[in-house]
């Protein structure tokens, strides 16, 4: 399931919800940046009491100095399943560059995590380090990648990672590439928060 239409926050809007989550502290953007919103659509998508899985009820903006474009997507696992990794928010995550899916039909380029991170599992069960409450961290050497991909038609297609709708893919793929090439990055910061946000 996707939205009639893209996010429609403004960057004032996006900022600010940035600063409050204290994953950001200056209104001004110098540099390439991908915000996440997880549940940006929970009042007028699924059930709004809970965070839904297997639709694209959140939402991604690419930031630059000369850029802010927003796309659909999804934040979530498709299914639950013991073990099954959500991406804890708010969290900031670096990616590169890379490729997902290796060795399957569904491969394709997209972006790969290149930090550590912090999930929340299913059943509070699974590898990672655990912190309590169901919180594992993964390390330099083992990583959980949680990596930010095409989504699929059916399904959002994810077992933790972050996805665009395939219909939308292409061209948050080509945006994010020509900004890390305009402003020299090898990597970008994806910024995940919770919504709604006014």
């Amino acid at each position: 399931m996707i939205p009639n239409s893209t996010p429609k926050a403004g960057h004032a809007a996006v900022v600010q919800a940035l600063i409050a989550s204290n994953l950001w502290s200056n209104a001004k953007v110098t540099r390439l940046s991908v915000v996440g919103i997880r549940g940006y659509y929970c009042r007028t998508m699924g059930d709004p009491s809970r965070n839904d899985r297997g639709i694209y009820d959140d939402a991604i903006f690419v930031m630059s100095p000369d850029t802010f474009t927003a796309f659909n997507a999804n934040t979530d696992p498709s299914i639950t399943r013991v073990g099954r990794a959500v991406l804890e928010s708010p969290q900031r995550v670096v990616y590169q560059p890379g490729y997902h899916g290796y060795g399957k039909r569904s491969g394709h380029p997209a972006f790969r995590q290149a930090s550590r991170v912090i999930v929340r599992r299913d059943g509070g069960k699974g590898n990672g380090q655990a912190l309590g409450d169901g919180r594992f961290r993964d390390s330099n050497s083992r990583p959980f990648w949680i990596n930010l991909h095409r989504g699929g038609y059916k399904t959002t297609s994810s077992a933790g990672c972050q996805t665009v709708p395939p219909t939308q893919w292409s061209a948050f793929y080509h945006l994010v590439r020509l900004q890390l090439d305009r402003y020299q990055q090898q990597t970008f910061s994806y910024y995940l928060i919770d919504g709604p946000i006014n």
